[in-house]
């Protein structure tokens, strides 16, 4: 799971996401991100992601702290799996 993804327990081992699959490759991918500063930089430290990298991502969480989400469609994929022939 990337680290930018909300714990869904206590221990950081699941993610609150959800992936849509259809045939070989993810189709639609959803996600809730980390709300606070302190658990994103739990997170980064498990992920072995430097914080000086994303810095800018640490200080709007610092700022502003608040539940949001995210999600992305597979299109590249999905090209790739069209063009593969």
């Amino acid at each position: 799971m990337p680290f930018y993804q909300a714990f869904a327990d206590d221990d950081g081992k699941t993610a609150r996401n959800a992936d849509l699959f259809f045939g070989p490759g993810e189709v639609i991918g959803f996600g809730e991100r980390q709300a606070d500063a302190q658990t994103l930089r739990t997170s980064m430290a498990t992920h072995g992601v430097k914080e000086e990298e994303y810095a800018w991502y640490v200080r709007m969480r610092e700022e502003l702290s608040m539940r949001t989400s995210g999600f992305g469609m597979g299109v590249a994929s999905g090209i790739f799996r069209s063009c593969r022939g």
